[in-house]
């Protein structure tokens, strides 16, 4: 009962939410919210398992990939493009023109190298020989290793955008290929209309 009338101009959101799309898409636009609903207070989860985030508080969850939605409301936020991020000035130093000068840098890893091996099998690279491999756990990991000129991540049409338009990261390479995941927002299914919900998944989309 107490969930169902709290109010949209005020009250608490518990939000779980990949730690790449909260650091580098949510937090900057964070003022945005606080602008229009200052009443609303936001608590953020960023445990790395989706399945156990369902477990805790969460009034919403933003996931990476498609998951198991019997009982919940979802929707799809974006189909995702990929491409490789460097740092300006790792590229300023040692410059990248064509696929064969990844080898002088290393590659980052945000998961086991899937996505990286997609990319470099549309760019006619598999066998392209790599030099350094770091494998970071996360996006966020890959792509602060990335901004600190350590070398390239994959970088993803929503996640990085606001880097690159700030010039804090480069694409080296004009190409970019479909993300075989997408981002979703979802929560239980007799949380979807509270306005407090549908205020945060309305500004989100």
């Amino acid at each position: 009962t107490a969930r169902m009338t709290r109010p949209v101009s005020s009250g608490r959101l518990s939000v779980a939410c990949m730690p790449a799309l909260l650091s580098f898409w949510i937090l900057p636009r964070l003022g945005d919210f606080t602008a229009r609903f200052p009443g609303i207070q936001l608590s953020f989860d960023t445990g790395s398992d989706p399945d156990l985030r369902w477990a805790g508080p969460a009034d919403v969850q933003i996931v990476y990939g498609e998951r198991d939605w019997t009982g919940r409301w979802f929707k799809r936020l974006s189909d995702l493009s990929l491409f490789p991020v460097v740092s300006p000035t790792l590229v300023n130093t040692h410059p990248i023109r064509t696929v064969a000068d990844l080898v002088s840098h290393a590659i980052l890893h945000a998961d086991e190298g899937r996505e990286w091996r997609q990319w470099l099998a549309a760019a006619d690279a598999l066998s392209q020989p790599l030099s350094a491999q770091h494998h970071l756990g996360d996006a966020r990991m890959a792509i602060e290793a990335a901004m600190h000129g350590h070398g390239a991540a994959m970088g993803d049409s929503i996640t990085t955008a606001g880097l690159l338009s700030r010039g804090q990261l480069v694409a080296p390479f004009r190409m970019s290929v479909p993300a075989a995941d997408a981002f979703y927002v979802a929560c239980r299914s007799d949380l979807s209309e509270l306005p407090v919900v549908r205020a945060f998944i309305d500004w989100m989309t």
